[in-house]
């Protein structure tokens, strides 16, 4: 079972101390700052936090997952207001998203790089691919993202829907992807 890890180590459990996961805002929220290392620090907090819950077995009872397997960056593009899951994704801009997907890839999967033989968090990048329909759509009453076919030209999936999922898999070393 895995776990998603967009903003947070997605921890119920807290220390005995009282320290809980840190809670960052949402994809779109800090692909808003531009800021690449920012990215990659948030990401890199979030992989050690999942990586110590689960050294410390915070299992949650299967609430959140567990394992070291990361749902997430969610890359795809944010192209129409209406989709029900633009918070989990970074932007309308390929090379935005790109460095989103590259940095967040980064961060959960090498953490601070102090070891680079062993992976900190498996990431699955999601949702591979022009998946950006969610419930139902404006006025196709059954229309849904089981239901619908979509014909996305060759263009558009090289230069707008791949850049983002390329870049993660092969500058940052994504270890899956999520179909959608």
């Amino acid at each position: 079972m895995t776990r998603n890890c967009l903003h947070s180590a997605m921890l119920a459990n807290c220390t005995a101390s009282g320290g809980c996961a840190t809670s960052f805002p949402a994809n779109v929220g800090f692909a808003a700052t531009f800021d690449r290392e920012l990215m990659q620090q948030m990401a890199i907090v979030i992989g050690e936090e999942t990586r110590a819950g689960y050294n410390l077995k915070f299992l949650d009872n299967s609430i959140n997952g567990l394992g070291l397997t990361c749902w997430g960056p969610v890359l795809n593009m944010n192209r129409d207001p209406r989709w029900g899951r633009n918070a989990e994704a970074g932007s309308e801009c390929p090379f935005l998203t790109a460095a989103v997907g590259t940095a967040w890839t980064r961060g959960l999967q090498e953490g601070r790089g102090e070891e680079t033989r062993f992976t900190q968090i498996a990431v699955t990048l999601k949702h591979f691919d022009a998946n950006s329909l969610e419930g139902q759509s404006a006025g196709d009453a059954g229309l849904t993202r089981h239901t619908v076919d979509v014909n996305v030209s060759k263009y558009l999936l090289r230069d707008y829907y791949w850049p983002a999922f390329r870049a993660a898999i092969k500058d940052a070393g994504a270890k899956g992807v999520m179909c959608s």
